[in-house]
């Protein structure tokens, strides 16, 4: 069941945030999607619930536009909800680097409680699996991040149940290596291409 709720966090002896959540678990440790790195909030209430999303945010234009959040200092909101048809898609987002390692930094050292920790290892559903995926389109990884991607899966052995299972993911999708072969040559230089790079090179990562 999806809890739709109206919550205030805030600071202790500190400023507020009101925001709005759909969750499964309305007292679970989430206390806002605030850009304020300054905002450090400790706690939440619940403010009001509402039985749809579409609810909850109207709940939370009105609270927010009463409490006056973006002019009152003592809120650490820098906008307001303004429509009740309100819906973020990231699908394509860029995020730029400075925006990434502001986000880093915020979640550097914040601790997390068990109950979070043993969310974060549920496996996801498909549908939230699907979202991640779309969420992911279009953004691309620096250098270093590729290198500790390669690193962790370098030497890394799966199970035969693993392949499969990353076989089926990636049946009809479009991914990069799709039709594309490996290649080595005489040097013990590999490619991954098309075709063959040219008569020096012979199929096969490996001779």
């Amino acid at each position: 069941m999806a809890f739709h709720i109206v919550y205030n966090s805030f600071e202790p002896k500190g400023r507020d945030y009101i925001g709005k959540r759909s969750t499964d678990n309305p007292y679970d440790d989430y206390l806002g999607s605030f850009s304020d790195p300054t905002f450090q909030p400790e706690h939440k209430i619940a403010l009001a619930y509402a039985t749809s999303l579409e609810g909850a945010i109207w709940l939370e234009m009105m609270f927010q536009r009463v409490f006056n959040v973006v002019e009152d200092p003592q809120f650490a909101n820098r906008s307001v909800q303004t429509s009740t048809k309100f819906q973020y898609d990231p699908t394509g987002l860029v995020r730029s680097p400075e925006t990434r390692a502001k986000i880093a930094e915020g979640l550097r050292g914040k601790p997390k409680s068990e109950e979070h920790k043993q969310k974060l290892k549920k496996p996801k559903s498909p549908t939230h699996r699907a979202n991640l995926a779309k969420s992911r389109q279009g953004m691309k990884l620096s250098p270093q991040h590729c290198e500790a991607i390669r690193a962790g899966n370098t030497g890394k052995r799966r199970t035969l149940e693993q392949r499969q299972k990353i076989s089926e993911a990636l049946t009809g999708v479009n991914t990069w290596a799709k039709n594309r072969h490996w290649y080595h040559n005489d040097i013990g230089e590999t490619r991954m291409c098309y075709e063959a790079p040219g008569p020096e090179w012979k199929p096969g990562r490996k001779p």
